[in-house]
């Protein structure tokens, strides 16, 4: 037999006030524990299956995905988690699991914390427990969404960095705040001061490969940081990073939350860290921008009149052509195959 522990956790799970700990290393402990005294399962094979980080609101979770495809190739005959918001906190999808899949599936649910075992059958009253029990983690899962969601906005509104990486030219300090990087802080300043003198960004990014001058990925990368899937990735300067860079408000020394979600939402807090640039260079970068955007779509205006009036011309002459060999083929210059044979030329 194969069973399948499937761990979760995601960020809203630290919850300093809980008795008991969601980490993954309980969770492991918890569920080994359990199969090794249990008297069907204490001889069988163990598969370990982990979301780190996921909401369990939604089932597309790349653990869940690989569990719930296993489970349907029948790799597996038994899956055991914690309690039943580990698998998931849509009382609704957990119950047509519960219910109806995994029975036909012939498969074995332990829901460890629950006491729950799926091969005595729901029954009547299993079916209003574990459905009363899913409604409150899903309604917890929403209520604890919510009260983070404030909670950052809230600390947003103080000026405080909540992100997860500092910008490039900062370094996130001990308490939410941003410090200068005396690394990269000075590649900024010359950023803007290339740029507002008059230099492109794309000769920005080829000057600085030239120089060997390290991107912000790779940076990074030097540092040991976090990189993502993308970690083996070659990186180098770009005209998309520079022009990134020179969009950015926070270098003037303001902390800005929420510009991705609307402009509405956005929150704005003057001078909150130190500046890297004067406001007045930033207000001339995002002119000169908009002048470089402009005179790019003006170009690509011209471009397409020009491309427009050559295909009226080729048309124009081409109707001419047409007309010259209609008056030859109508005076009898030409036969009708000849006629059909120049007509099919042009």
């Amino acid at each position: 037999m194969t069973v399948a522990l499937y761990l979760r956790i995601s960020k809203d799970d630290f919850n300093k006030n809980q008795k008991e700990s969601n980490s993954i290393l309980n969770q492991r402990l918890l569920l080994k524990s359990f199969v090794q005294n249990h008297p069907q399962l204490s001889h069988s094979t163990m598969l370990e299956i982990v979301d780190d980080g996921y909401s369990g609101v939604h089932f597309q979770r790349p653990g869940i995905i690989t569990l719930l495809d296993m489970a349907k190739k029948r790799m597996i005959d038994c899956i055991v988690v914690k309690d039943f918001s580990r698998f998931g906190r849509n009382y609704l999808e957990v119950g047509n699991y519960l219910e109806q899949i995994f029975p036909k599936l012939g498969i074995r649910f332990f829901s460890v914390n629950d006491q729950f075992d799926s091969f005595y059958g729901l029954g009547a009253a299993g079916s209003i427990e574990v459905g009363f029990k899913n409604i409150i983690y899903e309604a917890y899962s929403k209520d604890l969404s919510t009260k983070v969601k404030t909670a950052r906005k809230t600390k947003a509104q103080q000026g405080k960095f909540i992100t997860a990486f500092a910008p490039f030219g900062y370094l996130k300090g001990t308490k939410n705040n941003l410090v200068l990087d005396p690394e990269c802080a000075p590649i900024v300043q010359r950023i803007f001061r290339l740029f507002c003198s008059g230099m492109g960004q794309t000769e920005i990014a080829k000057q600085f490969n030239k120089e060997g001058i390290l991107c912000p990925r790779n940076i990074r990368k030097k540092r040991g940081e976090r990189l993502g899937k993308f970690k083996n990735e070659v990186s180098v300067w770009r005209a998309g990073t520079i022009c990134h860079i020179l969009s950015d408000q926070r270098y003037t020394g303001d902390a800005i939350f929420g510009k991705t979600i609307s402009k509405k939402e956005c929150i704005v807090v003057s001078n909150i860290h130190p500046a890297i640039i004067t406001r007045d260079e930033f207000e001339i970068a995002q002119t000169k921008k908009k002048q470089y955007k402009d005179r790019a779509k003006q170009t690509i205006k011209q471009i397409d009149l020009e491309k427009e009036h050559k295909e009226l011309q080729k048309n124009i002459k081409q109707k001419i052509r047409k007309r010259e060999i209609y008056e030859k083929y109508r005076r009898g210059e030409l036969n009708r195959k000849e006629f059909q044979m120049a007509i099919n030329k042009i």
